[in-house]
This record gives C-alpha cells, sequence and structure tokens, in this order.
C-alpha cells in the first residue's frame, strides 16, 4: 500500500488476498486497492500492521 500510494507500483499490480473460515468453507476476499493506497474493505481482524502503516500513509508525499 504504501509503495502505491509513491507511486512505485501501480494499484492493478498489487494484490492481497484476506483467508478466513465461515463453517466448514475458506473464504477468500480480495479487495482493490486505489491509487493511495486505501484498500476497498477492510476484514475485521485483517493486518495488525494496519495502524503503523497509517502513519507513513497520511504523511505528506515527498517530492
Amino acid at each position: 500500500r504504501i509503495e502505491v500510494r509513491g507511486g512505485a507500483i501501480k494499484p492493478t499490480d498489487a494484490a492481497f488476498h484476506y483467508f478466513h473460515r465461515e463453517k466448514s468453507e475458506i473464504v477468500v476476499t480480495t479487495p482493490t486497492i486505489d491509487s493511495d493506497g486505501r484498500l476497498s474493505s477492510w476484514p475485521e481482524g485483517f493486518f495488525d500492521q494496519h495502524d503503523e502503516n497509517l502513519v507513513s500513509l497520511l504523511a505528506p508525499r515527498e517530492k
């Protein structure tokens, strides 16, 4: 997400896959990433690093 926001990679070249169990099935969720590095959805309990990355994502862009 940070590299997408910084322009190092395109949003379409990055993907996150979240796997979780619902009853006896495994469900895969793949949120999209926008050009600011934001995910279209944020599954509950996903990626504890979120708060730390948020600081980097909210910081002004370096020129």
